[in-house]
């Protein structure tokens, strides 16, 4: 269990790719669990990644706590961070995409239905790429099912392993290349804003991409 920030309210995580956030029908030991023991009560999740990706999980201390943090977590001036491989490249090497998604069936499709989908708005860097792959700096500016996953599978550019949404191949452990790199908010006890950061994964993929950065 990587703890990479924890005050009196909160607590953050930087999660292994491959581990639940929280306890699912796999029984698999879940971060969760794990914070849960190590705190010695149950805490509260503020935010979930998917199971294949790493990176920062927070979970609060207390109720009370959890409200502000849920709510200041979805702030406009909330910045969440990710850095991603893919298997091909965008357009442009910098700009904005911005789509409707609709849930199903555990998956994220775009549409061009406005009053069924949900708005879903990304901002996206081009990083430099390795002998195969290409690297992607990208902000979230909304919080939606599957968001990067989808909208960068919808423009032919799938995340490395995602063959749930179009990678050529799997990875091996099962992971996605997709980190949830940092976090910038105003905490609301604290009076002030805080950034928490997590590391890439100790693979060669990431240990490249960390020269680039």
């Amino acid at each position: 269990m990587d703890i990479i920030y924890e005050d009196n309210w909160i607590i953050a995580l930087n999660k292994q790719a491959g581990i639940p956030v929280q306890p699912d029908k796999t029984n698999d030991n879940s971060l969760f669990d794990n914070v849960k023991k190590y705190l010695g009560f149950e805490p509260y999740i503020i935010n979930r990644i998917d199971r294949p990706v790493s990176g920062i999980v927070i979970f609060s201390k207390t109720k009370e706590s959890t409200k502000h943090f849920s709510r200041t977590i979805q702030n406009k001036e909330t910045f969440k961070t990710y850095f991603a491989v893919t298997e091909n490249i965008l357009e442009d090497n910098k700009g904005k995409l911005e789509d409707y998604l609709i849930k199903k069936n555990k998956k994220a499709y775009i549409t061009k239905n406005t009053t069924i989908g949900k708005k879903a708005i990304l901002d996206y860097e081009y990083f430099g790429k390795s002998i195969n792959y290409h690297y992607y700096k990208i902000t979230i500016k909304t919080g939606r099912f599957h968001q990067i996953r989808a909208q960068l599978a919808n423009r032919t550019c799938c995340i490395t392993g995602d063959v749930k949404y179009g990678a050529k191949r799997s990875n091996k452990d099962r992971s996605i290349y997709l980190h949830a790199f940092s976090i910038l908010f105003y905490h609301p006890f604290k009076k002030k804003q805080i950034i928490i950061k997590a590391d890439f994964p100790d693979k060669s993929i990431w240990n490249d991409l960390k020269t680039k950065i």
